[in-house]
């Protein structure tokens, strides 16, 4: 599921945000660079605004893979006799198993991803599968403005620092460096710091999305299902019972595992931009 997540995850948001900040650069043209060596530059609100929008597009996709994610998840946990608590999965890169002490019988393994999706299916409809969609939305539209202007914000330091320095492109010699230019190293530091703002950013509805998502499976067994309750209400739980704490709880351990991603989606998209435009 991370897998299949991650893919459809970022195809979106890399082909709305191309489009979307295409579409803002006709709609408001930046005023022509009076060096013509200096190519005109995206303003900071173009970018933002374009990123809002693949974030939004985004969370469409990555609702049902996540909520199945989940699901899977901790009823894993579940299945080896470990309950969980809200706190365990409120980062969604929760582990997936646990170790089974010696001498005890390992249980049945938990229903896959079919099996998971017909029950959601069969129990709340096809609306069931963006069950947390609000949290996602949340989470990828700022999420998104964050990663990908902090990104552009550090190429944009990382050019001016080379140009300061007297350097001219490689590719085309004597004329104005640019982010094709950058050294892998400048790529994925900018990627990195993109990651972790991110997920620093709006951690707590990432946090409340997977409680929500997750509710049925932290009940114990034979506990009857309550109503669902809705986005401010488990956020407002959450903080009543563990206060900021309980709505930063894994943020570390994401933030730490999204660096490396993130440097390297940003370093493999940069190097394919400068390839093929």
């Amino acid at each position: 599921m991370p897998v299949g997540g991650a893919m459809a995850e970022n195809a979106t948001l890399f082909v709305v945000y191309n489009q979307s900040k295409a579409l803002l650069q006709r709609l408001y043209p930046s005023p022509p660079s009076a060096n013509p060596d200096v190519p005109t530059s995206t303003p900071i609100w173009q970018t933002a605004t374009a990123a809002a929008v693949a974030g939004a597009a985004a969370s469409f996709v990555l609702t049902p893979v996540e909520l199945v994610k989940c699901k899977m998840q901790v009823s894993n946990i579940a299945a080896e006799g470990l309950a969980p608590t809200a706190s365990a999965v409120a980062s969604t890169h929760a582990p997936a198993t646990t170790a089974v002490p010696p001498g005890v019988a390992r249980p049945a393994p938990a229903p896959g991803v079919v099996a998971f999706t017909r029950s959601i299916l069969r129990e709340y409809g096809i609306r069931g599968l963006w069950l947390g969609q609000t949290g996602t939305l949340i989470r990828e539209t700022g999420g998104g403005a964050a990663w990908f202007t902090t990104f552009e914000v550090l190429v944009s330091y990382f050019v001016q620092r080379r140009v300061d320095r007297g350097e001219t492109s490689k590719a085309n010699p004597g004329a104005r460096v640019t982010k094709g230019d950058l050294s892998a190293v400048e790529l994925m530091t900018a990627g990195a710091a993109a990651g972790i703002t991110y997920n620093v950013v709006l951690f707590p509805a990432d946090c409340i999305k997977s409680t929500i998502q997750t509710e049925d499976e932290l009940r114990g067994k034979g506990e009857p299902k309550g109503p669902k309750r809705g986005f401010l209400q488990v956020g407002k739980d959450i903080y009543r019972a563990r206060g900021i704490k309980g709505l930063y709880s894994g943020c570390g351990l994401t933030a730490l595992r999204a660096a490396p991603s993130s440097a390297l989606i940003f370093y493999i998209y940069s190097r394919l931009e400068a390839t093929f435009g």
